[in-house]
């Protein structure tokens, strides 16, 4: 399965970005693994991101698809309310599911985080498609935390990051993004879930703008979507974070010389 996350950042005036992140491991029955699998998918137009766990081969096929017809026939009006967006997007994902194979049908859930407006008017959304065994594909809304902090978390590695959640939230540094990223790579990293590995892959919604893509530094090297890059390769427009969050140069894979130091919080015992 995987360890899939969103959340959202709240400045002092009003939330000023979402995010959602996951691990790159996809694995098989017989336990054997992949770890540079691409689980997160967004509109290269429209401020629409997605990212599943559970199957694996109609939701990355399906969201393929989704994004695609996003981008070129505009199918998500940015003009609707997000209600009425989520139940495009399980309409499509449910039509698509109808003629798959019943026996190769497996569990899935899909996050979708999305934003209406723009600039100091921006709101932002999140839900949730999913696929469990009932009659048809269902869809909900999530609430928003009202302060910087996980919106939903979903797959195997669930607890491992409820944990680690608990532990940076009680820290010095809760209700930060780097509270929620900082535990996810902590969860990540302690292998704790053998089913989520590999580079964590992380994408933003900001409040103006398309998706972003964000590259990530992880244990020495860089990553995007979940793939490792040669040392060299540094493609335009992208903007690269570590495990602590902080911002990264891509060449030096150190904090930039202007960004905040976000060093790892004092847990309390």
């Amino acid at each position: 399965m995987t360890t899939l996350i969103s959340w959202i950042a709240v400045d002092k005036r009003q939330p000023s970005a979402i995010y959602l992140a996951s691990d790159s491991r996809f694995t098989w029955p017989n336990k054997k693994h992949w770890n540079v699998g691409k689980k997160l998918y967004a509109s290269t137009r429209y401020p629409e991101i997605f990212g599943f766990c559970g199957d694996v081969l109609f939701p990355a096929q399906v969201l393929d698809k989704l994004c695609h017809k996003i981008d070129f026939e505009h199918v998500v009006p940015s003009g609707v309310v997000f209600e009425n967006k989520l139940g495009i997007v399980r309409k499509f994902i449910s039509e698509c599911f109808a003629s798959y194979p019943r026996d190769a049908r497996e569990h899935f859930e899909i996050q979708y985080i999305s934003r209406s407006g723009n600039g100091m008017k921006s709101v932002f959304h999140a839900g949730i498609i999913s696929w469990s065994g009932q009659e048809d594909v269902e869809a909900k809304v999530l609430e928003m935390p009202a302060v910087s902090g996980l919106i939903h978390s979903s797959g195997t590695g669930k607890k491992p990051l409820s944990n680690w959640y608990y532990r940076w939230k009680t820290s010095d540094i809760k209700d930060t993004s780097r509270s929620v990223f900082g535990a996810f790579c902590d969860s990540l990293s302690s292998g704790e879930d053998p089913q989520s590995g590999g580079s964590p892959q992380l994408m933003g919604l900001y409040r103006v703008g398309s998706p972003r893509i964000i590259g990530v530094v992880w244990r020495g090297e860089k990553y995007i979507s979940g793939s490792p890059l040669h040392v060299s390769e540094c493609p335009a427009g992208i903007e690269w974070h570590n495990e602590l969050f902080e911002r990264c140069d891509p060449e030096t894979l150190h904090p930039k010389e202007d960004a905040q130091r976000q060093p790892r919080p004092i847990f309390n015992k």
